[in-house]
């Protein structure tokens, strides 16, 4: 996911940029919901392997070198200690931090559109024009230019 042309915005196509925000927006977010999705399912999975991890070592404590009686500091010990546990685990907390990603995505693409928006009003307001100038203060600027000229072109004639 290359983040820095995710948000970019050129100003010469801002036509463009408005008209394809929406699908790229739409794009994104129905990952992010994917991704959601994918970490409830892995969190519920957890869940099931935790309650058959301490099904199995309270039923055979001794497989797993607990003493009797079994404390309950002890099982969620193994538990945690338990390689199905551990992968099941794993694949929750990369599924959150791809969800995390994505998260920042659709923010990073929220704050596009208000860039969009903010690029539109100084479209609108003529921010991107040529400058205008007064046609009277455009002739004293003419003026001044060719005074100029002239004196440097006098100058270059003496050298």
């Amino acid at each position: 996911m290359a983040t820095k042309s995710l948000v970019y915005i050129d100003k010469d196509k801002l036509d463009e940029v408005v008209f394809t925000h929406a699908d790229r927006y739409l794009e994104y977010a129905e990952q992010l919901e994917e991704a959601r999705h994918g970490v409830e399912v892995a969190e519920a999975k957890l869940d099931v392997v935790k309650a058959e991890v301490e099904k199995e070592i309270r039923k055979f404590p001794k497989r797993f070198k607990l003493k009797l009686p079994i404390r309950e500091a002890s099982i969620k010990l193994e538990i945690v200690l338990h390689p199905r546990y551990q992968k099941f685990e794993s694949r929750l907390i990369e599924k959150k931090h791809r969800r995390g990603i994505l998260q920042a995505a659709v923010n990073a693409l929220d704050h596009r559109k208000r860039m969009i928006e903010k690029g539109c009003d100084l479209f609108f307001a003529g921010y991107f024009g040529k400058p205008r100038v007064d046609p009277d203060e455009q002739a004293v600027l003419d003026y001044n230019r060719k005074k100029r000229l002239k004196k440097r072109r006098d100058r270059d004639d003496l050298d």
